[in-house]
């Protein structure tokens, strides 16, 4: 009885010393979750970060579509767009110059309908003077000879006006390298001629005026070389504008005394260098 007592009472005070090391040890041991949670936290952070950061540069970078990706429909969609809505006049030509396809902008430039124009040839709407010009190169399209034909021509307007145009053509092949059809590219260049129409009629009024006056006149160019001589200022001279023009020609005269060397009145001497003709300063005395 008494060694049952006694064993229980060690039993007890054993488990109660055990309980005391496992509170003593849980009060010693560091608390480290709220360190783990603040590393996770910036862990998660820092890869938020990264995501972020790639998203920007796939959205900056630009990615080119391959064409071989693409639905064929939505690429023909593209292409037809692309050629209806041009700035420019573009148009299909087949090898019998028949029009095939024509946009907005050329029907503008023509005043046709591409109804209208799909019923016509190219000799219809082409100057007649022209015709043989772009014949000769839609020619050397097929054989090699050029890759592009470039040149200045004019069209018939439906309403019956001439409209200048810059005009390019092109051949598309097969892959037989058979010609398909002309690709053909235009630009009303109606305002450009008529500035140039203006301002060569303001230069012949001009010319007709100082040509008309007594006294010379000459101009030059930055250089000093001459260009332009009116009537008076060839006689007084001796030299016309195209042999004025030449700096050789100047200074070849001008050393050998010849005609020119002086003016015919005395008053003024004709070009002294080869430099242009007229000097850039007077010599020193």
């Amino acid at each position: 009885m008494t060694n049952g007592k006694f064993g229980r009472g060690l039993a007890s005070r054993k488990r109660r010393f055990n309980g005391l090391q496992e509170r003593a040890g849980e009060s010693a041991a560091p608390d480290t979750a709220p360190a783990q949670q603040s590393n996770e936290a910036m862990r998660g952070e820092a890869q938020a970060r990264r995501r972020r950061l790639r998203s920007v540069e796939d959205n900056a970078t630009p990615k080119a579509s391959s064409p071989a990706s693409q639905d064929p429909d939505t690429l023909e969609a593209w292409v037809r767009g692309a050629f209806d809505f041009a700035a420019i006049g573009m148009a299909l030509i087949g090898a019998d110059g028949r029009w095939l396809k024509v946009n907005r902008a050329f029907c503008g430039i023509v005043g046709y309908s591409e109804r209208e124009m799909l019923g016509l040839a190219y000799h219809d709407i082409a100057h007649s003077d022209d015709l043989a010009t772009i014949y000769a190169r839609a020619r050397e399209l097929p054989s090699g000879e050029i890759a592009t034909g470039e040149m200045e021509r004019v069209y018939l307007h439906r309403l019956g006006h001439k409209v200048p145009v810059s005009l390019s053509l092109s051949l598309v092949r097969d892959r037989s390298d058979a010609p398909l059809y002309f690709i053909c590219q235009v630009q009303d260049v109606s305002a450009r001629r008529s500035a140039e129409d203006a301002l060569f009629a303001e230069w012949e009024r001009a010319r007709a005026t100082l040509d008309s006056i007594g006294d010379a006149v000459l101009t030059t160019d930055l250089a000093g070389r001459i260009t332009y001589l009116n009537a008076v200022a060839e006689r007084m001279t001796g030299w016309s504008l195209a042999e004025a023009s030449i700096p050789e020609s100047c200074s070849a005269r001008s050393r050998a005394g010849g005609p020119g060397s002086r003016a015919a009145s005395g008053t003024a001497a004709a070009p002294p260098n080869g430099a242009g003709c007229i000097p850039r300063s007077a010599p020193s005395e």
